[in-house]
């Protein structure tokens, strides 16, 4: 998704436009901005980004859930059986989840919290427009590659198991490691906003992304105490208390 998918959404923009953007990602969307970087000229297109609830390494992480399935092996083990990836909106798990999370009494934003942490600050009534979206699909590759990063606790290419096929893609026997010290340029506008209850951002796998950067001359920061993963793209008072302040960091920049 850095490597290909993410340049090619980019150049398309700055092909119809003539402008470079400001690239806000959350979760996800900032791991793969973050390892775009070491394959192509991401400020060649890009002017500053807000990576929200930003993920590269995965140490700290607390979901249960997620380290039950990667210290397990599980995204491995579904591989083995030949299915390319995993998507719960389709028939007939997407109905289940609207009958399940319609049924009174039910919070399915509380229920979020066994993987995100504890989401302060949502409202009930837009559960049903989330899941028209969401949770999104994902190769079973994507999945593996990210238990292999929260087995290890480093920000890695992906591991293809034995070092001639890493010899293969990468020219050495092991996953390259991303160096977002050397990656991204010094210069780069990064606003980095994350939270204290995040399971799945935890702040001390943030703290060391800052580390990494603490050489960099425009890295800023917001630090929301009781923000968890979800708060920050739909907490009601994201609006607030989080936005403008992205906004202003887009201006100044612009």
């Amino acid at each position: 998704m850095g490597q290909y998918d993410l340049p090619a959404s980019l150049k398309f923009v700055y092909q119809q436009t003539g402008q470079k953007v400001h690239y806000v990602g959350h979760s996800l969307g900032t791991t793969m901005f973050f390892s775009a970087f070491t394959d192509w000229k991401v400020d060649e297109l890009v002017k500053s980004a807000t990576l929200l609830s930003p993920i590269a390494f995965l140490k700290h992480m607390t979901t249960l859930v997620g380290n039950i399935a990667a210290h397990a092996y599980l995204g491995e083990i579904v591989g083995t059986f030949g299915i390319p990836f995993l998507d719960l909106k389709i028939e007939p798990l997407s109905p289940i989840e609207f009958a399940f999370c319609n049924v009174p009494g039910v919070d399915c934003w509380t229920l979020s919290a066994i993987f995100t942490g504890p989401n302060c600050c949502m409202n009930a009534s837009t559960v049903n427009l989330f899941l028209h979206s969401n949770p999104q699909a994902t190769s079973i590759k994507n999945l593996v590659h990210l238990s292999q990063n929260i087995r290890t606790g480093v920000f890695s290419k992906y591991d293809y198991g034995n070092p001639a096929s890493n010899l293969e893609h990468y020219g050495v026997p092991e996953a390259p490691v991303y160096d977002l010290e050397i990656s991204i340029p010094k210069h780069f506008p990064l606003l980095l906003c994350y939270g204290g209850k995040d399971a799945l951002s935890d702040p001390k796998d943030v703290y060391r992304i800052l580390s990494d950067l603490r050489s960099h001359t425009n890295i800023h920061e917001i630090y929301i105490d009781h923000y968890a993963h979800l708060d920050f793209i739909n907490g009601i008072t994201a609006k607030d208390i989080l936005f403008p302040d992205v906004v202003n960091f887009m201006k100044e920049y612009n």
